[in-house]
């Protein structure tokens, strides 16, 4: 029988078959002597007599250590290693560099992409302002002469461009209207670039 398996029997941590072998086994004196000694160790622990330890013993214990261990030194020649010289640290910097750079590109990317877009959206609204205002200056002529739009190509209206001189004489035009797009300003300047009234 085993120191555990006796110290198991007297905590009563056994099964029904293990207690009754151990039972058995202490008819010898052997074994009973062994559970006796075992018995007697769990009661000291199960009810600890009180001890004083002796004035200064925590301070002479950690002066023992100390003498057997010495006094902590740092040699001479021990020198932290710089991190930057070693060419790990080099290749993670460029690689972090590298991947910050592309971040950055990209973000740009996208600020440029979407001032583009908001400049394209904002021609095409100023163009359809444009047309519609055309479109009811045009339509008020219409209703005021019998359903006929301007005429082009006659005397004081030679171009197609001119009819907006007729359109702002009657009061149809508001003066200083623009007739053209301004993207199509933008992209496409010269003298004949823009036609305002």
């Amino acid at each position: 029988m085993t120191d555990e398996i006796l110290t198991a029997y007297l905590l009563d941590d056994l099964s029904p078959p293990e207690r009754a072998a151990v039972e058995i086994s202490s008819t010898r004196p052997v074994v009973a002597e062994r559970l006796r000694l075992l018995g007697k160790i769990l009661s000291t622990l199960r009810q600890p007599s009180d001890v004083v330890s002796p004035a200064g013993l925590a301070d002479r214990t950690l002066a023992a250590i100390a003498a057997q261990i010495g006094p902590p030194t740092i040699p001479s020649t021990a020198v932290r290693p710089n991190l930057r010289d070693e060419p790990l640290f080099s290749i993670r910097r460029r690689i972090d560099f590298i991947i910050a750079a592309g971040i950055g590109f990209l973000a740009f990317g996208l600020v440029i992409a979407a001032i583009q877009k908001n400049r394209y959206e904002s021609s095409v609204r100023s163009c359809q302002n444009v047309l519609r205002v055309l479109s009811d200056s045009l339509d008020g002529f219409s209703q005021t002469h019998g359903g006929r739009y301007p005429q082009v190509g006659v005397p004081g209206a030679a171009t197609a461009g001119s009819f907006t001189m007729k359109l702002t004489e009657g009061g149809y035009l508001p003066p200083g209207a623009a007739v053209r797009c301004p993207a199509l300003e933008v992209s496409n300047p010269g003298p004949n670039a823009t036609s305002r009234v």
